[in-house]
């Protein structure tokens, strides 16, 4: 288990995605901590920017389908008449997509912002309050 020893904001999802890219190259979990430490830790201000970059892209792909997938059910839901079974269960799929295009929304903002407050800085998370707090627990 990697767990942090204190909140440690706003650097979570960086280290999640490094640590797990780590985990895929094969690495024990006590080498991905130490990896993904060191890339947070001297990650550039341009690095961060691109990866933002990157990401923000990957979640406008899963944000454009969840959308398709809202307009298809809209679609289809036009066929029924509102008192009609089919016309409730896809007001019901319809609920249920608002939420994560929601969150998907706000991921992007979220990357945005951290692109835009951190981009400039030669190494935004050199400080050890962002890298040291993290730990692994538990087998190799």
């Amino acid at each position: 288990m990697v767990s942090t020893l204190w909140k440690v904001e706003p650097v979570t999802g960086l280290f999640s995605i490094f640590y797990y890219q780590y985990r895929q190259k094969g690495l024990s979990r006590p080498e991905a901590l130490r990896d993904a430490q060191v890339r947070l830790r001297t990650i550039s201000g341009e690095g961060l920017h691109q990866l933002c970059d990157l990401i923000i892209k990957k979640l406008n792909g899963k944000l454009l389908k969840v959308q398709g997938e809202k307009e298809e059910l809209k679609l289809r839901q036009k066929s029924y008449k509102r008192g009609k079974v089919e016309y409730k269960e896809l007001k019901d799929k319809l609920l249920g997509i608002v939420k994560p295009e929601s969150k998907i929304q706000e991921e992007i903002e979220w990357y945005k912002g951290m692109s835009k407050q951190f981009s400039a800085m030669p190494n935004p998370f050199d400080d050890l309050i962002y890298w040291s707090g993290f730990i692994c627990q538990g087998l190799h």
